[in-house]
């Protein structure tokens, strides 16, 4: 039977610390992970890496961590891995710590957006790029095939403690480069940053650090996690969707931390339009939402925007790569900047626009590095940065920090401008819904793309390279995708229109699917 371990982006589950007689079952069945599950990870990792070899692991601040890299850590070592501790840090500090410390794999523990309660695992090679699909099905087989083979009785009753390996401060490493890069950004104080600023790092890293060194450029800025219960509760990127809206009215029933301290500190009609208001990070740090006034109250500016305004301000051609759950509009406004602008559509996942990028990269050489940029509606930009260690090399990674950077330069050069003429984008998730019901293939998936066809008779199915469960009809002007979440226990639909008029049919169609869904669930339970 094959097995995949591996989502959208990792390994994700909720932490269970307790017995397990199965760690790969309880992952593939009950979405949990387990300290043993990531020994045995570590111990694949250490049959496929060449010795002498160097690891560093990084995690983000979730209380059952530690334990998950001792486990990690432990199994490295015991097969003869140097292992390296970055300490908490966010997902783009321990990218660069691993390049810089020349290891051949980085490690950082973590779930991203998901609930406090998760964890998982993020792997990128000694390129700094995450696994290719092909790696995470060997490595799944591999581990599923070991435990079968009960290698389990190798795991020790107690794990080595973290002191027993080297450290490097990432988190440190990380704070430099952001200062190095806010020194020679030309960011200063404008009238369409408020003052504050709010920042909401989602209790990451970046929370202890980030408004310090704003006030180095002059941008005066809170943190609104530290007032958080837990990393990604009620505040960060993750509780925020694309482009939603707030009036004056509901933006004081919000409970998330960002805008509740936007609500009560600023009033948008004392503002000049467009102000940014605040900027929300995820949990590991490689995700940006941005929240502007409007003419009624507050909305969030997506990645689609940001991708947009940066991409405008680039002086010659480039390249883009952005998701199937982008907008729509993106690839016409994209390509009036520049008659010879590229946009490569891309399956979900921060890593799909990177390999998209790469392979860009490969054929256009080297100078087209720095034009390069990978967008998700959901806040993920992947931009090229320099490699820490090899002069004149760049490397693509998704920095929440750095994002909100060139939002910053953007706005303080007087270049904010509203994204032109958007399409229309909707998402309706069936929640919680047992993934194995869909594959994309079977009778479910066949029936919802007649259902969609009947409706809609000129949509025709399109195949996106990592997308296996992906069912995605696109005709000219419209496109619905229904795919399993890659990270949580849920099925999502997602409609996308060139244009904002005539969505109720679409949305129809949408509630049907929904129901179909549902139902479907509903059989199973």
């Amino acid at each position: 039977m094959s097995i995949l371990l591996f989502g959208t982006d990792g390994i994700r589950g909720k932490v269970s610390l307790g017995p397990c007689s199965d760690p790969i079952a309880a992952l593939v069945n009950d979405r949990k992970i387990t300290p043993d599950l990531l020994w045995l990870v570590g111990h694949v990792l250490s049959m496929k890496t060449e010795k002498p070899s160097r690891v560093i692991i990084g995690w983000d601040n979730r209380p059952d961590n530690p334990l998950l890299v001792q486990a990690l850590a432990n199994a490295l070592d015991d097969g003869g891995i140097e292992v390296v501790l970055a300490g908490i840090c966010a997902t783009p500090a321990l990218h660069g710590a691993s390049l810089l410390n020349q290891c051949h794999f980085g490690c950082m523990i973590t779930a991203s957006h998901n609930p406090v309660q998760d964890s998982g695992i993020k792997i990128f090679n000694k390129n700094g790029l995450k696994t290719t699909p092909e790696q995470e099905i060997e490595i799944s087989q591999l581990a599923n095939d070991l435990w079968q083979e009960e290698i389990g009785e190798l795991i020790p009753e107690n794990y080595k403690p973290l002191s027993a390996y080297a450290h490097f401060d990432a988190d440190g490493f990380h704070q430099q480069e952001i200062e190095n890069l806010l020194q020679t950004s030309g960011i200063q104080p404008h009238s369409q940053i408020s003052r504050p600023l709010f920042i909401d790092s989602s209790k990451g890293a970046a929370a202890s650090w980030l408004t310090k060194h704003l006030s180095s450029v002059g941008i005066e800025s809170v943190e609104v996690s530290k007032d958080a219960r837990a990393l990604n509760q009620n505040c960060g990127a993750g509780e925020l969707s694309p482009g939603q809206r707030w009036s004056l009215d509901n933006v004081k029933k919000e409970a998330h931390l960002l805008i509740k301290s936007i609500s009560l500190h600023h009033d948008c009609n004392q503002l000049p339009p467009k102000s940014l208001v605040g900027v929300a990070l995820d949990g590991d740090g490689d995700r940006c939402l941005g929240v502007i006034t409007n003419e009624s109250g507050y909305e969030v500016i997506d990645g689609d925007l940001m991708g947009y305004l940066i991409t405008r301000n680039m002086e010659s051609k480039s390249i883009l790569a952005a998701s199937i759950e982008s907008d729509l509009a993106l690839k016409h406004h994209i390509q009036n900047l520049h008659c010879d602008n590229q946009v490569i559509q891309t399956a979900v996942g921060d890593r799909w626009l990177s390999y998209a990028l790469m392979e860009a990269y490969a054929e256009r050489g080297a100078e087209m590095l720095p034009l390069l940029i990978g967008i998700e509606d959901s806040g993920h930009l992947v931009m090229p940065r320099k490699h820490p260690l090899i002069e004149g090399q760049w490397c693509l990674v998704g920095d929440g920090v750095r994002c909100m950077i060139r939002l910053l330069q953007l706005i303080a050069k007087g270049d904010f401008k509203e994204f032109p003429s958007p399409g229309f984008k909707k998402r309706i998730s069936v929640k919680p819904f047992n993934r194995k019901l869909w594959d994309g293939k079977n009778e479910l998936s066949r029936n919802i793309e007649n259902l969609i066809q009947s409706n809609h008779p000129s949509a025709t199915r399109t195949y996106i390279d990592g997308e296996n469960n992906l069912l995605l009809m696109q005709a000219e002007g419209f496109s619905i995708g229904i795919r399993n979440s890659g990270t949580e226990e849920k099925i999502s639909i997602s409609l996308r229109l060139r244009e904002h008029g005539g969505y109720e049919i679409f949305l129809t169609t949408m509630e049907k699917i929904k129901q179909k869904l549902t139902e479907q669930m509903s059989e199973l339970s």
